[in-house]
């Protein structure tokens, strides 16, 4: 059961951040150009390594643009420090 929510976030019962990626809101959220962004594809290519270089590269355009971030943002972040090579190393 999920505790409680924080704007689009929700506190998950390990009192992390993580949302998780079957949520409908994901398709709301806005990127660093203050467009509607879903990350999902990008992060599940970065997750599965399809292509690493192209996904971080698509991500990076989408989430951060001229010091600019969106929700969108700050919800690819838990994910990504998760499937990064480092954390799988650790």
């Amino acid at each position: 059961m999920c505790g409680p929510v924080f704007g689009p976030f929700r506190m998950w019962p390990d009192k992390s951040l993580m949302h998780h990626l079957d949520e409908k809101h994901w398709r709301n959220l806005k990127g660093a150009h203050g467009t509607q962004f879903d990350p999902r594809p990008l992060l599940a290519m970065f997750e599965t390594k399809q292509d690493r270089v192209a996904a971080w590269h698509g991500l990076w355009e989408e989430l951060h643009h001229k010091g600019d971030v969106g929700d969108a943002s700050f919800a690819a972040i838990p994910k990504l420090v998760r499937d990064s090579p480092k954390a799988r190393r650790a």
